[in-house]
């Protein structure tokens, strides 16, 4: 019983660390959308996600784990670098189904930002027009590496 809940609770910790991550990140890119893009606002677009999941996840996990690792008996506490590292790749997942989904019904924002990476390099010019979390995976697994060690230190086991 006690894996199975540790399970849930971690599908439900990536899939709601992964919604509100997403969510800021569309409100902000809409926002820059409706206002027309700048160049700033297309090179912070290969990084903001990153820092939203940077910022989102140990907030959202050191409040929401933190409970639940106090209430675990010592000998059913689960690793911390494991448990948290399945939250991340089940965030990482949920964001990028977030993004594909959007993608599909509306795919301008993927547009204007390769129009821009093309502009920079014509020579090396990307031909595939895909959703911005494949376009920018890297920089999201980054930060997604730092937030997960940052989450690991903030949520201590509690030593009794």
């Amino acid at each position: 019983m006690t894996k199975k809940n540790n399970l849930k609770v971690q599908i439900e910790s990536g899939i709601l660390t992964g919604t509100i991550t997403f969510f800021v990140y569309f409100l902000i890119t809409f926002y820059w959308q409706l206002n027309g893009l700048t160049d700033f606002n297309l090179i912070m677009l290969s990084i903001l996600s990153g820092l939203i999941l940077l910022i989102v996840s140990p907030i959202y996990l050191f409040f929401n784990l933190r409970k639940f690792y106090n209430r675990q008996d010592q000998e059913n506490k689960p690793k911390r670098r494991y448990f948290i590292g399945f939250i991340f790749i089940i965030t990482i997942i949920t964001i990028i189904i977030l993004d594909v989904l959007i993608f599909i019904f509306d795919n301008s924002l993927s547009i204007e930002y390769l129009d821009y990476l093309n502009s920079l390099d014509p020579k090396n010019s990307i031909e595939y027009v895909l959703p911005m979390t494949l376009l920018n995976i890297i920089p999201i697994i980054v930060f997604g590496l730092i937030s997960y060690f940052i989450s690991i230190l903030i949520v201590s086991k509690n030593e009794k």
